[in-house]
C-alpha cells in the first residue's frame, strides 16, 4: 500500500514522514497540483486506487459563497443574513443601528464592528472590496469537523475553536445533528471523502451555518492513532469510526516577521520533530531552511487533558528551537469557559 499526497499549498508536507513513521511507503508531491490537500492510497492488493480529496462538484460549493449558502438552507441549516455589492457596491443602508457585522474584503481582513459608526466608515472605506456584508446574531463561533468516507460522516467529529484547538464530538450530540449531520447527503452526491468542516455560529437555542471548507489540519493527524491505517479506512469505507485520541489537540502557527529565504531552524532533532509539521522549509544536509515561499513556517502541534497541557507542551517545544525573526507564539484564550457554555447551552 501506498500514499501519495498531493498539496499546492504545502500544509501537508509533514504527512509524509508520519506516514512512513507507521510503516508504509509514502510520496509527496507539491509541482503541478491543480488542488491541495488530496491524497491517493494505492494497493496493489485490489488492484487500484482510491482518492481522497476535494471533487469538482464539492469545489464548486464551496468556491462560491452564494452556492455554499444556498446548499446550507437546503440542507436545512438557517444562514445569517446578508447583503452583496449591488453595482459595485455594498448599501450603507443595509447597517442598521444595534447591530452587529462582519465585512468581508477581496482585499483587506474581516471587519467586525463595535458600534454602527465604525461599521459605516469601514464599510465606505472597503468600497467596491467589500464581498459581504453579514449579520451576525451569534454569540459564540467555531468550527464542527469530521471525516467522511463516501458513505458517512465517521465517528468522532470534533469541535474545533479559532482554528487551533479540538476535541472529540460525539454523532448523538445536539450540535452534531444540526450541523454535520445534515450535510451527508451533499457529500454523497458530491462524491466525496475526506475531511468536511462547518463554521457555526451558536445561540442557546439556534444554530447559524456560517462556511463550509475542506482543509486537512495538521492536528487533526497529530489527534489520530495510526495515522496511516485511519485514511485507509476513510478512503475504503471498511469501518464508520476512526481511532483517535479522546483528549485535547492544538496546532500553534509558527510565522516569520522578515522574509528571508534560506533561514536556518535551529534545534530541530528527531525528538521535537514529532511535534513539528513544518511547511515552507526544506532540508539543505543536516540544516532545515526556510525556502521564503510563505511568512508561515510551520506548526506547532500537542495533545493533553487540558488545553492548557497543550499549550505548556507547545511552548516546550518552541523553546528548544531557534528561528530568527519568529514572534512569540500567540493562544486561543477562554477555551474551557467557552466549552462550558456550550455544554450548559445542550450543544456537547
Amino acid at each position: 500500500m501506498k500514499y501519495i499526497i498531493y498539496d499546492n499549498i504545502g500544509y501537508l508536507k509533514g504527512l509524509q514522514g508520519r506516514i512512513e513513521e507507521e510503516g508504509f511507503a509514502a510520496s509527496y508531491n507539491n509541482r503541478d497540483v491543480d488542488t491541495s490537500n488530496a491524497i491517493v492510497i494505492s494497493t496493489e492488493v485490489r488492484n487500484g486506487a482510491s482518492y481522497i480529496g476535494i471533487t469538482d462538484m464539492l469545489n464548486r460549493i464551496i468556491s462560491n459563497r452564494m452556492h455554499m449558502y444556498a446548499v446550507l438552507k437546503v440542507m436545512g441549516i438557517t444562514v445569517p443574513r446578508f447583503y452583496t455589492p449591488k453595482d459595485g457596491n455594498i448599501d450603507v443602508k443595509n447597517i442598521k443601528k444595534g447591530k452587529t457585522y462582519i465585512l468581508e474584503s477581496s482585499s483587506f481582513p474581516p471587519y467586525i464592528n463595535k458600534e454602527t459608526g465604525d461599521a459605516l466608515h469601514m464599510l465606505k472605506l472597503y468600497g467596491k472590496t467589500a464581498t459581504i456584508l453579514r449579520e451576525v446574531p451569534y454569540e459564540v463561533s467555531l468550527d464542527v469537523e469530521g471525516w467522511f468516507n463516501g458513505i458517512q460522516l465517521v465517528s468522532p467529529s470534533y469541535i474545533t475553536f479559532d482554528s487551533m484547538i479540538m476535541h472529540p464530538l460525539s454523532r448523538t450530540s445536539r450540535l452534531f445533528k444540526q450541523s454535520l449531520g445534515k450535510l451527508e447527503e451533499m457529500l454523497k452526491k458530491a462524491d466525496y471523502k475526506g475531511p468536511l468542516t462547518v463554521q457555526v455560529g451558536l445561540t442557546r437555542s439556534k444554530l447559524y451555518g456560517l462556511y463550509i471548507d475542506v482543509s486537512m489540519k495538521p492536528m487533526t493527524f497529530e489527534a489520530m492513532k495510526g495515522v496511516a491505517k485511519n485514511l485507509n479506512v476513510v478512503s475504503s469505507a471498511s469501518k464508520n469510526s476512526i481511532n483517535m485520541y479522546n483528549l485535547w489537540t492544538m496546532q500553534a502557527p509558527v510565522f516569520l516577521t522578515t522574509v528571508v529565504k534560506g533561514l536556518p531552524i535551529f534545534g530541530y532533532n528527531e525528538k521535537n520533530a514529532k511535534h513539528l509539521w513544518l511547511t515552507h522549509v526544506e532540508k539543505d544536509g543536516s540544516i532545515h531552511r526556510y525556502n521564503g515561499s510563505s511568512c508561515l513556517v510551520g506548526y506547532i502541534t500537542a495533545r493533553g487533558e487540558t488545553p492548557r497541557e497543550c499549550i505548556r507542551r507547545i511552548k516546550r517545544t518552541k523553546e528548544q528551537l531557534y528561528i530568527p525573526f519568529s514572534p512569540n507564539l500567540i493562544f486561543p484564550q477562554m477555551i474551557l469557559e467557552r466549552w462550558k457554555k456550550l455544554e450548559e447551552w445542550g450543544w456537547v
